[in-house]
């Protein structure tokens, strides 16, 4: 089947999905975040819940729309969404 080309390169996808993680003060920064399960942008003031992560870091924010933690900071192009749509499709579909 053909693959359409990326906007944005395999490392910087990969790289990026760290950011998911122990991300609390990360996210805290920025007045949005952006979601790559539900492709959903939020005001960050609206994350409720955050895991606590098994490995001692920081705690990872979940998403006030679908509750997944799949959640990036505006460090990211969250608000290109193409980055979000290639984001889901490299994490969830690899």
């Amino acid at each position: 089947r053909n693959k359409m080309k990326n906007k944005f390169t395999e490392k910087f996808l990969s790289d990026s999905f760290l950011g998911c993680i122990n991300n609390k003060s990360e996210v805290l920064k920025y007045d949005i975040c952006g979601c790559f399960n539900c492709l959903e942008i939020s005001k960050t003031e609206n994350i409720v819940d955050w895991i606590t992560e098994p490995n001692g870091g920081e705690e990872t924010a979940t998403c006030p729309n679908c509750t997944f933690d799949s959640v990036l900071s505006n460090k990211y192009p969250i608000e290109d969404f193409l980055f979000l749509i290639e984001m889901r499709n490299y994490h969830f579909e690899n």
